[in-house]
């Protein structure tokens, strides 16, 4: 039988807004023309010449106009920086709001109120056939190809989720990466790595955000299965702009419903934000699992190895305009809810 978990989140009602963006194409790019010739003769020099200029121009229009970010801030007025990347050339770059913006600190006190039910069940069993170890310079990731696999669905209890009266949402399991130290802090404290399995919105009611990130983090400790199983085929780091890939090796068992089956799941944080590299699109619902996984000191230093800088976390944003933190209860303890002061 396939492996199934399920949570429950125990959640505030409340109003908020929900947020959806359109993902415009990108604009295709020109093609080269043609040399110029004699029909059906072959293209002369000069019109080869002209074809190989024409290509180059429109490599290095691709250059110019990539966007690059860093998390090294060698110098503050650099653009690249995260504080600075609001004033990215980009499209739709929402960096800069300060609406729903991500990562944030996940405070510890509690603020007792009625909830009512959200209910989760995924099932992340034999999603390791076809999948893509990916290394794009920011950060490790794993990419999952096969729609069929590795779905997530939330149903909806009536008024438990803001924005959201009922209904059931269907995400796809897209890929999962890795941020070192942890993005997301805890009553102000960092864990020395964390994982983002990034879902997207198949079906369900238009008000559910299109992305849903389920975040685990980890400390250091005992070996971590889940992490043994890919780590030795991680690809380096590319050399300028674009990606290392490779397909994950046939046979690989990704350990992933074990690895969530053994955490403690009795206390989980829940809120609306953005991705957290640019354009950072405020387009996500964050659940958060506050309880750490552990991973040994070699295994959090594969990580860091396999990046080209030590780092790869945004700083932590002020709580937005148009974010509340829900939680469920700790043990013993009334449901959580830390609004905007």
């Amino acid at each position: 039988m396939k492996a199934v978990f399920t949570l429950v989140l125990l959640l505030l009602v409340s109003s908020a807004i929900a947020i959806r963006l359109t993902n415009d194409p990108a604009p295709s790019d020109t093609a080269a023309p043609k040399a110029a010739g004699n029909q059906g003769a072959p293209a002369t020099k000069e019109g080869e010449k002209k074809e190989g200029g024409a290509k180059k121009e429109k490599e290095h229009k691709k250059e110019k106009h990539h966007v690059s970010f860093s998390y090294d801030c060698k110098n503050p007025s650099d653009p690249s920086c995260p504080k600075n990347w609001g004033s990215l050339k980009m499209k739709d770059n929402q960096c800069g709001s300060k609406k729903r913006q991500s990562p944030i600190n996940l405070p510890y006190h509690e603020l007792v109120s009625n909830f009512s039910s959200w209910k989760i069940t995924a099932d992340y069993e034999n999603i390791a056939a076809g999948a893509t170890l990916l290394n794009n310079g920011h950060t490790v990731q794993i990419d999952f190809p096969d729609e069929k696999k590795g779905q997530l669905t939330v149903n909806y209890g009536k008024g438990s989720q803001p924005g959201v009266d009922s209904g059931v949402a269907q995400y796809k399991l897209l890929q999962f990466h890795f941020h070192t130290p942890s993005e997301h802090t805890v009553g102000g404290v960092r864990a020395q790595l964390e994982v983002h399995l990034v879902h997207k919105k198949i079906s369900g009611p238009k008000e559910a955000e299109p992305f849903l990130v389920l975040v685990f983090f980890f400390h250091e400790g005992f070996r971590n299965s889940f992490l043994e199983s890919f780590f030795s085929q991680l690809p380096s780091p590319p050399h300028g702009h674009g990606s290392n890939k490779k397909t994950l090796s046939q046979g690989t068992l990704l350990k992933l419903n074990r690895m969530i089956n053994h955490v403690n799941l009795d206390f989980l944080y829940l809120y609306k934000g953005s991705l957290t590299t640019p354009p950072c699109s405020e387009v996500v619902q964050w659940v958060v699992v506050a309880s750490p996984l552990t991973a040994s000191l070699d295994q959090i230093d594969d990580v860091v190895a396999n990046l080209p800088e030590a780092k790869n976390a945004r700083p932590v944003q002020q709580l937005g305009s148009e974010q509340t933190v829900y939680a469920t209860p700790q043990p013993g303890k009334g449901s959580v809810a830390v609004s905007r002061p």
